[in-house]
């Protein structure tokens, strides 16, 4: 038996199936990540197409199907990237898309992780900072923030800190021989780094310290190679 449903979703990537139809992936609000099936919005006609472009917030009616679920309705809510956007917005919005697609499971109710896409997606003009706090705040909704505080061999507090991506964490003086991708890096950048991971408001995020900054942003992308061990098409990492 067949029944209809609402969510409010970010539609994330679109891959045609036949000659008229789409099959969508979406992060909803309501129901985590979904794919479903768009029947004839590759149509001229259609009317629905428009509502259902990558990095759109849009507002869907779908009913359940035998394998996927179809759409019946869309309505814009929120457009995040412009008609004419620069290169790397569109890289930057398609690598968190990419991360999302790839280490999410589907129809596993998520509000947070929709508020963080939602969020980062609004820091766009700031393509590196969006990157940063995005990558930042999902370490740390998905449980892998690294370890800021102690050396995570010994489980010290260092008074010389150096940082393993290998290690997932923080290094003391005496045990970043064992590692050998360990780098120096302050302890004014480390506690800038979880301020970000734990901050729900980007705005009260203070990046006057270019130096810190620029730090993270090293440490980050270094981060998430490792963590995902994964190439991404947006070639941004």
């Amino acid at each position: 038996m067949t029944h209809t449903y609402k969510t409010k979703a970010i539609i994330i990537k679109r891959i045609n199936l036949g000659e008229a139809d789409r099959i969508v992936t979406a992060l909803s609000r309501d129901f985590g990540k979904i794919r479903f099936v768009a029947k004839g919005v590759r149509r001229i006609k259609s009317k629905l197409s428009g509502s259902i472009e990558p990095y759109y917030e849009s507002e869907l009616l779908l009913f359940t199907g035998k394998n996927l679920d179809i759409l019946s309705n869309a309505s814009i809510l929120k457009t995040f990237i412009p008609n004419k956007p620069e290169l790397v917005t569109l890289k930057t919005a398609n690598y968190f898309g990419e991360i999302i697609d790839r280490l999410t499971p589907d129809q596993e109710k998520d509000p947070e992780l929709f508020d963080i896409f939602e969020t980062s997606l609004n820091l766009l003009s700031d393509s590196i900072f969006a990157k940063l706090y995005f990558e930042s705040r999902f370490y740390q909704h998905s449980g892998v923030f690294p370890e800021t505080n102690l050396c995570v061999k010994c489980q010290k507090k260092p008074d010389s800190f150096f940082f393993s991506t290998y290690a997932n964490g923080s290094i003391c003086e005496s045990c970043r021989y064992a590692f050998a991708d360990a780098v120096p890096v302050t302890q004014k950048a480390l506690r800038f780094w979880q301020q970000i991971a734990f901050c729900q408001d980007p705005q009260n995020i203070d990046l006057t310290d270019k130096i810190v900054y620029k730090e993270i942003v090293a440490l980050s992308d270094g981060y998430i190679k490792n963590l995902t061990q994964h190439r991404f098409k947006s070639n941004l990492i």
